[in-house]
């Protein structure tokens, strides 16, 4: 009979392997938004679908699935194998409630999707893109069906999707917590006076690529481990167990657009490359929850990118790669601006979350079948003038803006708003450890990042995300706190 320390070497190797081709597979992703020729689209389609193939068999091995079920019967494990074969078990049974076939069909629709996405960003038409929607969304609930059965799951089928991010978290859950944000952040935008329309700021792409390189160096994102490129929506991913990339955009009229998106995907970046490599074997070198690695961009991006000390150090880098920068007053009321806006990735702090509400709301009326494909872009447009007053001029600033749902990202959005209230706790927890306004000014990110690496970034998963929240800042009432913060800004 193999002892527990064979087993957990077999375990070990399987995971390397399996996060191996995961990290050629997002290598793939990385360069279908980055550099690969539109002609290369349907050969891609057949790369992913053969990686997602041969993914799904190292996934769904029965050799792996008696492995973890010798490994559960020993009782001598220490606490993190026992914490690694827990998570690989709930993994693995969802997992192998999606054959092959499924798996293979989900890789070739998402490709298609995301290929019609980008036409129809290009072009405004969205019909094509509607159709490839259609059949990836009757995929999606086909998986989620699947999952649902093989595991007993009774809820809500959105529910199965929200658990592919954040385990443990359900509808009524962020029902609830919308429930007291919505009317907390409505009362906050009524409140406020209206931000006159900025002024057009145009810088060239080469002055913003420099302007963000620093900006990343400077909060700590290490390039001997990462890159920093364009794509048309700013991602970040792991390529290896030292390859992490992110990606930011830039805007012809308005360099903050940059900015604050490199400051966001640095956030991701850094809690990456924190992760203890050791825990690649174990299958625990990830996030816990997508919320919480959200929690760290937002808090890049909002919790210190926005506060005046940030503000105030920020004209120091603009004004050695821009040809104009404003006066400390202008960049602060640039930077902090509060106005409804049909685009997510543009919006305030304060109006932010109301876009997450409404995205919560309408994937889960797909999911259900409530709403069809067909009626998406309407049910969009009149969803946007219920929760912001606004009617999107055409589709590019409408349903066709966010990469998520042609990415088969159904139930990711709520993750945002988990890391906006966590962020927020965060920052008024750290308050009280270090002098962050003081350091911030000074241009000294290292202390806080610091304490991100021991409080969060180093554990990886190797505890649940209500553990670690605890952990690190205690109990909190994060809506209570992501409504102090916006409201002292």
């Amino acid at each position: 009979m193999a002892t527990t320390a064979e087993l957990w070497e077999r375990f070990e190797r399987a995971n390397r392997e399996i996060a191996t081709w995961g990290w050629l597979q997002a290598l793939a992703g990385w360069d279908q938004q980055t550099g690969m020729p539109p002609g290369a689209a349907g050969d891609r389609q057949e790369q992913e679908a053969a990686l997602t193939r041969l993914l799904h068999e190292r996934t769904t091995d029965p050799a792996l699935g008696e492995l973890l079920v010798a490994l559960e019967g020993r009782d001598d494990p220490t606490e993190l194998q026992r914490v690694a074969i827990e998570q690989a078990t709930w993994g693995w049974r969802r997992s192998v409630a999606v054959d092959a076939g499924l798996a293979e069909r989900l890789a070739r629709v998402r490709s298609e999707t995301m290929t019609a996405w980008l036409g129809a960003r290009q072009t405004g038409d969205h019909g094509p893109w509607l159709a490839a929607m259609e059949g990836q969304l009757a995929l999606v609930r086909e998986r989620a069906s699947a999952i649902a059965a093989a595991t007993g799951h009774d809820g809500p089928l959105y529910d199965v999707l929200l658990e592919d991010y954040d385990r443990g978290v359900r509808s009524a859950d962020l029902t609830a917590l919308f429930d007291r944000l919505v009317p907390g952040l409505r009362g906050i935008l009524d409140a406020v006076e209206p931000s006159p329309e900025p002024e057009a700021w145009a810088e060239s792409a080469d002055a913003q690529r420099a302007l963000c390189e620093e900006l990343s160096r400077a909060v700590g994102f290490d390039f001997s481990i990462g890159r920093l490129d364009r794509s048309e929506h700013p991602f970040t991913t792991r390529c290896g167990l030292r390859d992490v990339r992110i990606t930011t955009r830039f805007l012809p009229d308005d360099p903050l657009g940059a900015v604050f998106a490199t400051l966001h995907e640095a956030g991701h970046g850094m809690y990456e490359q924190g992760m203890a490599p050791s825990l690649a074997g174990a299958g625990l070198m990830h996030a816990p929850s997508t919320g919480l690695h959200e929690s760290q961009s937002r808090f890049w991006e909002n919790a210190i990118g926005r506060s005046p000390a940030f503000v105030r150090w920020l004209r120091g880098p603009l004004s050695r790669h821009l040809a104009a920068v404003p006066d400390a007053e202008a960049l602060w009321t640039r930077v902090n601006r509060v106005a409804r806006t049909p685009i997510r990735v543009e919006a305030d702090q304060v109006t932010y979350n109301l876009h997450i509400a409404l995205r919560f709301q309408l994937e889960q009326a797909l999911i259900s079948g409530e709403l069809a494909v067909a009626d998406l872009p309407a049910a969009w447009d009149d969803a946007m003038e219920r929760t912001l007053g606004l009617r999107p001029a055409d589709a590019a600033t409408g349903v066709l803006q966010d990469i998520h749902w042609s990415f088969q990202l159904f139930g990711y959005f709520p993750s945002y708003t988990l890391g906006n209230v966590w962020a927020a706790s965060f920052l008024l927890h750290l308050e009280t450890e270090l002098p962050v306004d003081e350091l911030v000014g000074a241009g000294d990110f290292a202390p806080i990042l610091g304490w991100f690496r021991e409080h969060v970034h180093q554990r990886g998963a190797t505890v649940r995300v209500d553990r670690l929240l605890k952990d690190a800042i205690g109990e909190r009432d994060h809506v209570a706190d992501l409504l102090t913060v916006l409201g002292r800004s």
